[in-house]
């Protein structure tokens, strides 16, 4: 639990510093890791909520796409396909619904790495042509396995909720 702190903190205070480079003004500070920011870049000057979070799969791990809506999520590492804008604090770039992060998935490979998991489980939630493809080329094995871990991410967690 410490590791996600560390990395929450690191990636919130590294978006308060290089947030007007990235099109973004603080309006301010709902929580520890939540925000009020207007876009600088929409004509209209939307006031929009950001979380941080250490990687984006964790929209899906904590559940955030079944309780509250966010409209941007401010990431250390850029690692899953979400339904909203994305900031990865890693490389600064801005990623918009339903980008895809091609550095992930390699060729020709026999075992995916724990990011290429969460980018196909993440594709598969979101129902993506590239979910579908891969889903395609698995084994039926296989196939089942993603098909019942992705339907385990859209179901309620029990216990406490993931604390904003």
């Amino acid at each position: 639990m410490g590791d996600l702190r560390v990395a929450r903190e690191q990636a919130a205070y590294q978006f308060q510093i290089q947030a007007g480079r990235l099109g973004y003004a603080i309006e301010k500070r709902l929580s520890a890791y939540t925000f009020a920011v207007k876009d600088l870049d929409d004509y209209r000057g939307k006031v929009c909520t950001a979380i941080v979070l250490p990687v984006t799969f964790d929209f899906y791990t904590y559940r955030l796409h079944k309780s509250q809506r966010f409209d941007l999520l401010i990431v250390q590492r850029h690692n899953a396909v979400v339904p909203v804008n994305v900031i990865d604090m890693e490389t600064s770039i801005k990623y918009f619904p339903g980008d895809r992060v091609d550095t992930l998935m390699r060729e020709q490979i026999k075992r995916r790495t724990a990011d290429e998991k969460a980018l196909v489980l993440s594709q598969i939630i979101t129902g993506t042509n590239d979910g579908k493809h891969a889903l395609a080329a698995m084994t039926p094995r296989m196939r089942q396995r993603y098909l019942k871990e992705a339907r385990t991410y859209l179901r309620g967690r029990i216990g406490r909720p993931f604390a904003r």
